[in-house]
C-alpha cells in the first residue's frame, strides 16, 4: 500500500467542524477510523494519511457530497492550517503569501505536498490579484512565525529515522535553540535525566550529544537558508554561535559551500 505521509490534527479539525454541523455522529467516525477522539485536545499532533483520507471519504458518503472538500472552506480557520495560516495572514500581499504555502504546506499535512511553477502555459494569475493587499501584514511577526515553523519541520524529519531517545533528543534541542541554548545539561534537565546518564545512554546507541547537535543546527540552518530572508549574522545567532565565523566554517565544513553561496544557489 502507498505510504500517505501524515496530517496534522489543525487539518483534520475543519472536516470534524463540517461533521458537527451536518449532524453526523463524530463519534462513529472516529471508531470506524480507528482514531482516537482525544487527538483533538493536541495541538501538534499527526494522524497517518490513510486514517485522514478515510474520515474524509466517510464524511463525504455520509453526506452524500462529493463536493464536500469545496465546502468546508467554511469552516476553516487560521489554526485549520498550523503555524502556516498565521504566516500567510502576516503577509502583505496575496502573492507573497501564495509563495509562502510550498516551503511549509508539510507541517499541514505531507500526503503530496504542492509547488506553485511560475513557467508560462502552466498557470496564469493576474498581477493585479497577486498585489492584493492583504489586511494585517506584519513583517516582523511573520518572521518569528517562519523562524517557529522551520523548528517544526526538522522536527517532522527525524520522526521517521530516529530511535526514541534520539528523536526526543533532537527534539529538545530544537526547542532549546529558540532561545539560544545549546548545552547538553539543559538539554538532560529537559528530559528529566542527568547529563552523565544522557551520555550513557548516546553512547550505547553509537552517537554524542554533539553530533546531533550538529544534525539539528545544519538541517535548521539549511531551511532558514532557503526558506527565510534571515540574515546570516541572526542565524548563526539562533543557532547558539557566538561568532557569524564559526557558523561559517562549520557550515562549509559540512555542505563545501558558504552559507551564502548555499542561499543563492
Amino acid at each position: 500500500m502507498q505510504n500517505l505521509g501524515t496530517a496534522s490534527v489543525a487539518a483534520l479539525r475543519q472536516y470534524v467542524r463540517a461533521a458537527e454541523s451536518a449532524g453526523i455522529d463524530i463519534s462513529a467516525l472516529f471508531t470506524q477510523t480507528d482514531l482516537n477522539p482525544h487527538i483533538l485536545d493536541s495541538d501538534d499532533g499527526r494522524i497517518n494519511g490513510e486514517q485522514f483520507q478515510r474520515f474524509i471519504h466517510l464524511l463525504c458518503e455520509l453526506t452524500h457530497n462529493p463536493v464536500l472538500g469545496l465546502e468546508t472552506g467554511d469552516f476553516v480557520q487560521p489554526g485549520s492550517y498550523s503555524v502556516l495560516g498565521y504566516i500567510t495572514m502576516s503577509c502583505a500581499t496575496l502573492g507573497e503569501a501564495v509563495a509562502r504555502i510550498a516551503p511549509f504546506e508539510k507541517l499541514v499535512g505531507d500526503m503530496g505536498t504542492t509547488g506553485l511553477s511560475m513557467a508560462q502555459g502552466s498557470i496564469t494569475l493576474k498581477q493585479a490579484l497577486l498585489e492584493t493587499r492583504l489586511r494585517q501584514p506584519d513583517p516582523m511577526l511573520r518572521k518569528t512565525l517562519e523562524a517557529h515553523a522551520l523548528t517544526q519541520l526538522a522536527s517532522l524529519d527525524t520522526l521517521d529515522t530516529d530511535t526514541d531517545l534520539t528523536s526526543r533528543v533532537k527534539h529538545s534541542i530544537q526547542q532549546q535553540l529558540m532561545h539560544g541554548i545549546t548545552r547538553q545539561d539543559m538539554i538532560a534537565e529537559d528530559l528529566g535525566i542527568t547529563s552523565r546518564t544522557l551520555q550513557r545512554k548516546l553512547s550505547l546507541e553509537g552517537v554524542s550529544y554533539q553530533q546531533l547537535l550538529d544534525e539539528v543546527r545544519q538541517k535548521i540552518a539549511e531551511d532558514y537558508l532557503l526558506n527565510s530572508d534571515l540574515t546570516i549574522p541572526d542565524i548563526a545567532l539562533r543557532l547558539g554561535y557566538s561568532e557569524t565565523t564559526s557558523f561559517h566554517r562549520k557550515f562549509k565544513a559540512v555542505t563545501g559551500k558558504t552559507p551564502g553561496k548555499f542561499r543563492g544557489r
